[in-house]
């Protein structure tokens, strides 16, 4: 009973692939790649969860909408975390960049 109910949620989610990768590539700026990963996420996420399709009045907006939200979601984890995206090799020593993440911990503002 649960294969059927993911093989059906693939079913669905294929036959509106190329409309949700058009979705997504303009939501990603028109990178290829960040917008296949972003079908792929949300083909995951949309089997994982498998909401039930009889209750779901658009599934077009459905899918559009959880496109969406996995790159709201992306972009939070970006803004929220930056410290992640400080590389050592950007700075002289390694002294000078921990200095500078001490910096930002105590002093948090966009880098």
């Amino acid at each position: 009973m649960l294969e059927e109910i993911k093989s059906e949620h693939v079913e669905v989610f294929a036959e509106r692939y190329d409309q949700l990768y058009a979705a997504a590539r303009s939501l990603a700026n028109n990178d290829p790649g960040e917008a296949r990963d972003l079908v792929h996420d949300a083909l995951i996420e949309f089997v994982h969860h498998s909401p039930d399709l009889q209750k779901v009045n658009n599934i077009d907006g459905y899918l559009y909408t959880l496109i969406r939200n996995l790159v709201k979601a992306k972009k939070r984890r970006m803004n929220v975390h930056p410290i992640y995206e400080l590389s050592i090799v950007n700075y002289n020593s390694a002294e000078t960049g921990l200095a500078e993440v001490i910096n930002w911990h105590y002093n948090p503002q966009p880098l």
